[in-house]
């Protein structure tokens, strides 16, 4: 990899993900060898797409990542760019993996209850859950929604049909670690998950979750798989 592209992954792996127009901006001023350079103009869409592409394949040859580019929909409809790591299933297709292993195994387990509460029905999955409500429930509900979860994904992984490491089931122990939880620690907890990108406040009033950029590019085949078939339909052209 030359010098440029270096920058460019360096830069890209630093935020996490970044809007598609900072990072032409980028680009721009990794050419012309100045910063903020708006006395340039923009490279074109063409010449973007195909310095990022090419970063794209070395990157997956020699460090098994990934560049991904989604829109955000139902958030502000811009168009991001992440780096994603990359593994294969059974059938040796690309997946990307789940969560970081930074995170404890009951913050794993809340998140992805979340997430499976969010992608639930058609409605949810386009104006988010209430927040509030869903983490105010008692531990017993909270429980339940988890064994239920887990004993969903324990079916799907002997059907074979799991996508990437959102699926794996929850074990017993992130159940009961989760389910004990107090009304606090669980928005804690979320909010570290907003602010990391994974999950995505709708207004100023933080009422509603809805889906965030980082999981559209992480976990974008397990969405697609697990919303009902109307919006996945609905999202896999905008993705």
């Amino acid at each position: 990899m030359n010098a440029n592209e270096k920058l460019f992954i360096n830069a890209l792996m630093s935020r996490k993900f970044i809007e598609e127009s900072k990072a032409k901006e980028l680009f721009r001023d990794l050419l012309t060898n100045r910063e903020n350079d708006i006395e340039n103009a923009l490279p074109s869409q063409k010449e973007f797409d195909q310095f990022w592409g090419h970063v794209k394949d070395k990157l997956r040859t020699k460090m098994g990542l990934d560049i991904r580019k989604v829109r955000f929909v139902r958030g502000d409809e811009k168009i991001y760019l992440g780096i994603c790591n990359v593994n294969s299933n059974l059938t040796n297709e690309s997946y990307v993996n789940g969560l970081p292993t930074t995170r404890s195994p009951r913050e794993i387990a809340l998140f992805r209850v979340v997430l499976d509460e969010i992608l639930r029905t058609e409605d949810t999955c386009r104006n988010g859950i209430d927040l509030e409500r869903f983490l105010g429930q008692s531990q017993d509900a909270f429980m339940t929604q988890a064994q239920e979860l887990s004993k969903n994904n324990n079916n799907e992984e002997k059907k074979g049909e799991g996508v990437g490491t959102m699926t794996q089931a929850t074990t017993q122990q992130q159940v009961e670690a989760m389910g004990k939880m107090t009304y606090t620690e669980r928005e804690i907890i979320v909010a570290n998950f907003v602010n990391d990108g994974w999950l995505h406040r709708l207004d100023s009033t933080y009422t509603h979750v809805r889906i965030g950029v980082r999981s559209f590019l992480e976990l974008k085949e397990f969405i697609l798989d697990q919303c009902p078939e109307a919006i996945s339909e609905e999202w896999k052209n905008a993705l």
